[in-house]
């Protein structure tokens, strides 16, 4: 066996989100599937800082990277300044090897080259994918609005956890309960319940969220949606590098990434009652339908981890994540 197929039986070392083995993030969640499905391969979780060689791919996490070697794909890199301009500055770590094959988008790869590195073409976030991964996935339409709210704006660590109570824009009055629910974006570490996760978001005729993942999702699959904004000012299309109105530097990364000159903004203050009915409106005036090939993206991944296959993987699925261990956690 030559010395490349022993390093491609070993599981492929992910960078995702471990501090909580029973509980993740939903784009955190999606990160080791994508990897599992599109290789073929075991995927082991590790931290962002340590030594050794690593993948990073889904998530804000470039920023976050300490000692050994990390390459990117996907991924996208945190803004050290206000969170709602363009990013544009980057702490190259010391005593880290960076590289990168893909970004989240064109503000991440400026952000990398600023610091000398040399930064890809390529821009994407690998969630475009669950659109393959899982594209017989077609639920019936059973809400006119999903609405998902950031991990940080909820009461506590649970899929179910509700919004805090204080935060009154997300109160939805009786007469619409059925037809617009409030979510959030945490998800069991199951298989199961990430497609679960994914399928929920599909029921949504529309989606309104100020969490990132969410919204690639919709895109990914043509579901009108729109980033779901508390500042102060006029709901509106936004140019994603215009930085006189706040806009989260994911969301402007990302829509960029993808070529949208135009991103969708709801705005409602978080002590303001929504008007949902407006909202909907909003969305169905202004979301546009994007063609997105995810071709790049795929050919784009590491070359000492994969190839990546162009349909997944999903025999053994299961058991290649190494979730198993967590089912009663």
């Amino acid at each position: 066996m030559s010395e490349s197929q022993r390093d491609r039986d070993k599981p492929i070392r992910l960078d995702y989100n471990t501090y909580n083995a029973g509980l993740k993030n939903f784009g955190d969640m999606l990160s080791p599937v994508i990897v599992a499905a599109f290789t073929g391969r075991n995927v082991q979780a590790v931290p962002s800082s340590g030594f050794g060689s690593r993948l990073v791919g889904i998530g804000t996490i470039g920023q976050n990277q300490r000692f050994g070697r990390a390459t990117f794909w996907g991924t996208g890199i945190g803004v050290v300044e206000d969170y709602f301009r363009v990013g544009r500055r980057f702490r190259r770590p010391s005593f880290t090897t960076l590289s990168a094959t893909a970004l989240r988008g064109p503000f991440s790869a400026a952000m990398f080259r600023a610091t000398g590195l040399e930064a890809p073409s390529v821009f994407g976030d690998p969630v475009l994918l669950v659109s393959r991964l899982w594209a017989d996935l077609r639920p019936t339409k059973r809400y006119e609005l999903g609405v998902y709210v950031h991990v940080s704006e909820v009461t506590h660590e649970a899929p179910d956890a509700s919004p805090k109570p204080e935060y009154r824009r997300y109160d939805v009055p009786p007469d619409l309960r059925q037809a617009v629910v409030i979510r959030n974006t945490y998800v069991p570490a199951t298989l199961g319940a990430v497609r679960e996760k994914v399928k929920e978001m599909l029921e949504c005729k529309r989606i309104l969220s100020t969490a990132l993942h969410p919204l690639v999702l919709a895109e990914a699959y043509g579901i009108p949606c729109a980033a779901f904004d508390y500042h102060h000012g006029p709901s509106a299309l936004m140019v994603p590098d215009d930085d006189e109105r706040p806009l989260d530097h994911r969301m402007r990364d990302f829509y960029a990434g993808i070529g949208t000159s135009r991103v969708p903004v709801f705005r409602t203050e978080r002590h303001i009652q929504t008007d949902w009915d407006a909202a909907m409106r909003f969305i169905d005036t202004y979301w546009e339908p994007k063609n997105v090939d995810t071709t790049r993206l795929l050919e784009a991944f590491p070359a000492q981890y994969g190839p990546a296959r162009h349909e997944p993987l999903l025999e053994g699925l299961d058991r290649r994540l190494g979730w198993d261990r967590w089912a009663d956690t």
